[in-house]
């Protein structure tokens, strides 16, 4: 049997207002594995510090109606990406003047290339929508020190099985759970019941400190912890993700100011190491710390400059991944009865910590 893909367009080069919402009918018959989601703007004439694409996307949901079908928040989207397609992701992130910064939002809603039984059948739903969010002054107004207006550009990419000989019997339903924050002592999240997990996901972000600073341990536990799928410490938990999906890398170009000292968050949150590169007009430059999960440079320059960061490291956005199993083989993922209790307990070091929780599931037709 030949299976062969497509890859046709929703939309391209499609020009957004500054901030709104989208919405694209998803007009296709054929098995959906992903959509590509391309944002992307140009800088203004000074530079764009601390303002990109992941700053701009506010979230994207699949609804149909009003049943949410897949839902998450840009940093959420690239966090399961990497977790995902266990790959590192170039995040476009560029902050010198007159610069495009051009970012990449995969949505996976099958396995593999092209698996027969998991994908998107938008022939299952009456009336699937692709949603999207965004503001393209969510840091900043648009100006010389920002993006510029009227700059804002679309792409949507469906990658889809071209004639499936058989329709899938389910898709990769990915969803935030609850967002909260931190506290001193357990936290406790009722999960659904409803379809198999696949990959449960928590993450922890604050501005400077580490993710591990603030959540101690998580537990999943089923019916009152007669069983428990996991029940790990937040550091041990992010070794032994490194065995299942490794380092991860990713550059970036930084806007540094004269003879500055400063900091960016490098999006990769533990077991971090950096190497930079001297840019035009910067001398003597040093990495000083990578203390707080942060590139914490100096350099000696006359004039405002540019560097370039090359980053290695673990947690993407500050989150951890727990797969059920085997990603790529459904019957080993956890399967449920709609008796069970199913819970996430969340134990916190430190309070004020945002913290989310999202979850991928078998969600069948």
């Amino acid at each position: 049997m030949v299976v062969r893909m497509r890859q046709p367009y929703l939309r391209h080069d499609y020009r957004l207002a500054n901030a709104g919402t989208h919405i694209e009918e998803i007009n296709i018959k054929d098995p959906i594995m992903d959509f590509y989601v391309t944002l992307e703007a140009t800088n203004g004439a000074t530079s764009n510090v601390e303002n990109s694409m992941i700053d701009v996307l506010d979230r994207i949901e699949i609804i149909d109606g009003s049943d949410v079908l897949w839902a998450l928040d840009s940093e959420e989207i690239l966090a399961n990406q990497f977790y995902h397609y266990k790959e590192s992701t170039g995040l476009g992130i560029d902050e010198r003047p007159a610069k495009i910064q051009k970012t990449i939002f995969k949505i996976p809603l099958g396995i593999g290339r092209m698996h027969p039984d998991v994908a998107f059948d938008p022939t299952r739903f009456a009336n699937p929508q692709l949603v999207l969010e965004w503001d393209l002054e969510n840091i900043r107004a648009v100006g010389a020190d920002a993006f510029v207006t009227n700059t804002l550009d679309l792409n949507i990419m469906a990658d889809v099985i071209d004639q499936a000989p058989a329709r899938p019997t389910g898709y990769l339903m990915t969803k935030q759970l609850t967002e909260f924050l931190t506290t001193v002592g357990e936290h406790r999240v009722e999960l659904p019941v409803d379809y198999a997990y696949r990959t449960m996901y928590v993450r922890a972000f604050k501005d400077a400190v580490c993710p591990q600073a603030y959540i101690e341990k998580v537990k999943h536990g089923l019916n009152e912890d007669k069983y428990r799928p996991f029940d790990i410490y937040a550091d041990d938990w992010l070794e032994w993700l490194k065995e299942w999906y490794g380092l991860w890398h990713m550059s970036a170009w930084y806007f540094t100011a004269i003879n500055a000292t400063e900091d960016r968050n490098p999006y990769l949150r533990g077991n971090l190491g950096a190497a930079l590169t001297e840019g035009a007009g910067v001398t003597a430059l040093s990495l000083n710390s990578l203390a707080n999960c942060l590139l914490n440079w100096t350099g000696a320059n006359l004039a405002a400059a540019h560097i370039h960061a090359m980053v290695q490291g673990a947690l993407p956005f500050g989150t951890w991944a727990w797969p059920y199993g085997d990603a790529e083989s459904p019957d080993e993922w956890l399967q449920l009865e709609y008796t069970d209790k199913s819970r996430l307990t969340v134990t916190g070091l430190l309070a004020d910590s945002t913290a989310q929780v999202f979850l991928t599931q078998h969600r069948m037709y």
